[in-house]
């Protein structure tokens, strides 16, 4: 038992940003007004969300750095709960924010700086939010941190996910992708459930450093019962997520399925597409099929992203040729292309890459893959017009028709692919056109909805359809969930990934994009193939298991080369493919509540409370609004 003193309580005196609550009477154990901490000095402040930083960024990138998800949080929230001065705690949550998120997207800066700073600005506000909401939790009800950290951090990362569009990157749980036994529950509660158990650590530990160790009773002091219900609580989920994971990487109805070759090749991307490079990038990617046709022989070869350009979809022709102007656009003696701002070049290399694309499905004997844009057109008077400019994915058959089906990608990327709010508001539109690296409008049209495509082996006895997720789609799990088991419809039999991160120049932006498919699989038990630009392309089965990733020498990224596997066709459809994310939304639900109860007393801090009311506010309607409509 710990030693105690004669001291009565009615002679403590609380500070002002900690009350102690006792029933009156009796003695006070001394470890007890010890665990009343109280960081006094901000550079102390800043120090320890340094160190979460630091944490933070290491278990993302750093392979074997895993473990450090399940402490880095720690260091943030004790400084941000015990800190005498809100002001500090605030400044030093966004602090944090600033400095993690310009880490780890610093591969945005070389596209756009303007868009860099603003996207890292907003990704910050999350932790400002989440400091507010912790430190209101500890100072003004004294609830537990093994239950709230997670609660609230899961709920800002659901919320993360869907204003603006959403950005699911770098989730708590993503640390733990090569854990696989331990990510297999993401069918049960998604990429979001395996963040709620490594914050649940972290909230224990937190617990465990600033709550009081024992409590007292008319028996004299005894253990809490609160930390020891955490223990117990993370002790037990975290056996049923061992077990559980143990059961559901064995229990896989598997059945064989296509052989796929995915293409990677090497080509970083300038902002400024130069007309004269698509045909020297299309050979190299057909140069790359041919030796997988002769080596693997498989039923599908997948390119990555946009690689047949500038445009790839046989209406066009068809639409120009009915003019009888098709072959005169390739031969340069027409002046329609005017109204277009597009070259003889751009029509000479569309013909091409629908020509050399048949030839070669017929030569290899596989079925084709490949990303390209689609465009439509429309003649007014005797010039022709664009309407409407997607990014989209192709199927070229064995027999080397190009079907007119594709998949037009439903989730542009905002600021990169489209302007938002470019109609309504024009001055926004030129803003955002001279802070970005175009010099004119650049903006997609989303596409209508999930497209799924089928197949036939090259033996002809068997069929598979699959859908292709485009570049940062994969990192939408609600979106992934539609394209798994589309509406009315029997669920898929794999996905196919195509993107280009020739953006990026071989930066942690291709692991992080990686770790999102490997949760993708679990989630919806389905095997995904990749194949993308500069890397990191290959498989991964429906446990979250990479294989037979593209590499050259060790290395992963910055390579070209060729991979090929039989995928593994699994047959069970998840609880979350059903669902969605009902955890997560439960999770936000009360961090929400933990929000409302966070304004209620007085407004000492009337300007500090106000910003995260309008803030929160836009945040809550931007995402319910996406989510409804």
């Amino acid at each position: 038992m710990p030693k105690e003193r004669n001291c009565p309580v009615d002679q403590i005196e609380p500070s002002e940003d900690f009350e102690v609550a006792l029933p009156p009477g009796g003695l006070l154990p001394e470890h007890y007004v010890h665990r009343k901490l109280s960081i006094e000095k901000p550079w102390l402040v800043l120090l320890l969300g340094f160190v979460s930083g630091l944490a933070l960024t290491l278990c993302f990138n750093v392979a074997g750095m895993g473990w450090l998800g399940f402490f880095a949080l720690v260091p943030w929230v004790v400084a941000v709960v015990t800190c005498s001065r809100t002001g500090w705690a605030m400044l030093g949550s966004f602090g944090l924010g600033l400095a993690f998120w310009m880490v780890n997207v610093h591969w945005v800066m070389p596209i756009t700086i303007a868009g860099y700073l603003a996207t890292c600005v907003y990704l910050s506000s999350y932790f400002l939010l989440g400091g507010w909401l912790l430190r209101h939790c500890y100072q003004g009800r004294r609830l537990p941190f093994f239950i709230l950290l997670p609660i609230i951090w899961v709920g800002l990362e659901l919320l993360r996910g869907h204003v603006i569009t959403g950005f699911s990157w770098l989730l708590l749980g993503h640390s733990q992708y090569r854990w696989i036994r331990l990510i297999q529950i993401a069918d049960l509660v998604g990429a979001y459930g395996v963040s709620f158990l490594v914050a649940m650590v972290n909230g224990l530990i937190v617990d465990l450093l600033v709550q009081p160790l024992f409590v007292r009773s008319k028996q004299g002091a005894k253990p809490s019962v609160v930390l020891a219900v955490g223990v117990v609580s993370l002790i037990g989920l975290g056996v049923f997520a061992l077990v559980y994971g143990t059961v559901q990487m064995y229990s896989g109805q598997l059945r064989p399925g296509p052989k796929v070759a995915v293409i990677q090749e090497n080509f970083p991307i300038s902002v400024t597409r130069a007309a004269h490079n698509d045909r020297q990038i299309f050979d190299a990617h057909r140069k790359l099929s041919q030796e997988a046709g002769e080596t693997y022989k498989p039923d599908l070869i997948v390119w990555p992203e946009s690689m047949a350009q500038p445009f790839l979809y046989p209406k066009v022709t068809e639409l120009a040729s009915e003019r009888g102007s098709f072959k005169m656009l390739v031969d340069g003696k027409s002046d329609v292309l005017r109204p277009m701002n597009w070259s003889v070049t751009d029509f000479r290399n569309a013909e091409y890459a629908q020509t050399e694309l048949s030839k070669l499905a017929r030569q290899v004997n596989a079925h084709l893959l490949v990303g390209s844009s689609a465009r439509t057109y429309s003649w007014q008077g005797n010039e022709l017009y664009i309407l409407a400019f997607r990014n989209s994915t192709f199927l070229c058959r064995s027999d080397g028709l190009i079907l007119h089906q594709r998949y037009d990608k439903m989730h542009p990327v905002p600021f990169s692919e489209y302007i938002p709010l470019r109609k309504s508001v024009p001055l926004f539109r030129k803003l955002v056109i001279a802070c970005s690296p175009y010099d004119s409008d650049y903006s997609m049209e989303h596409g209508p909805g999930p497209e799924i495509f089928a197949f036939t082996t090259n033996d002809g006895k068997s069929s598979f359809r699959f859908a292709t997720p485009i570049c940062y789609e994969g990192t939408v799990p609600d979106l992934c969930r539609e394209f798994v088991l589309p509406e009315n419809e029997p669920k898929i039999d794999f996905l196919v990934n195509v993107s280009n991160d020739g953006w990026f120049n071989g930066s942690w932006e291709l692991s992080q994009h990686l770790v999102c498919y490997v949760f993708r699989a679990v989630e919806n038990r389905i095997a995904i193939a990749r194949a993308v630009n500069t890397g990191i392309s290959g498989f991964v089965d429906s446990a979250g298991r990479l294989h037979d990733l593209v590499s050259e020498n060790g290395r992963r990224r910055g390579v070209k080369g060729v991979a090929c596997a039989r995928l593994q066709i699994d047959s069970r459809i998840s609880v979350y493919s059903r669902t969605g994310d009902w955890f997560a939304l439960l999770c936000g639900l009360c961090g929400l509540a933990v929000f409302v109860d966070s304004l209620r007393g007085p407004w000492r801090r009337r300007r500090a409370k106000l910003l995260l009311v309008l803030m929160t506010a836009v945040m809550l309607a931007d995402a319910v609004g996406r989510w409804l409509f």
